[in-house]
């Protein structure tokens, strides 16, 4: 988000488009993070892919009964050509050098009384 706004890159943050698939018999919905230049885009770490690589199956670290859940998701991923971003260094270190380490702080709103 912040690299984006910083380089003045046209994007929608949880753009209002929703990805429907099939699982179970029953009809669930993704909702991508980005519309980057009319594309859609999603960041998901390694460790949401088996053996941490994003050219296997997607998976649910966190509940393993849920990985067939995720895979579908995945392939509604690859049939809508959703880019699917699983390296994000390129974005951390960009922040970590302009903004400092602490850069969440900077961020952060402040609570209204």
């Amino acid at each position: 988000y912040i690299w984006l706004k910083d380089n003045n890159i046209p994007f929608t943050y949880h753009p209002d488009i929703k990805l429907s698939f099939n699982f179970n018999y029953e009809i669930k919905h993704y909702e991508p993070d980005f519309l980057v230049n009319q594309k859609l885009v999603e960041i998901k770490g390694k460790q949401f892919f088996l053996d941490k690589d994003p050219n296997k199956r997607m998976i649910c670290s966190y509940d393993r009964t849920k990985d067939d859940l995720y895979e579908a998701k995945h392939q509604c991923m690859i049939q809508n050509n959703v880019k699917i971003i699983t390296d994000i260094t390129e974005y951390e270190n960009y922040i970590n050098e302009k903004y400092g380490l602490n850069y969440l702080i900077q961020f952060k709103k402040e609570k209204k009384d």
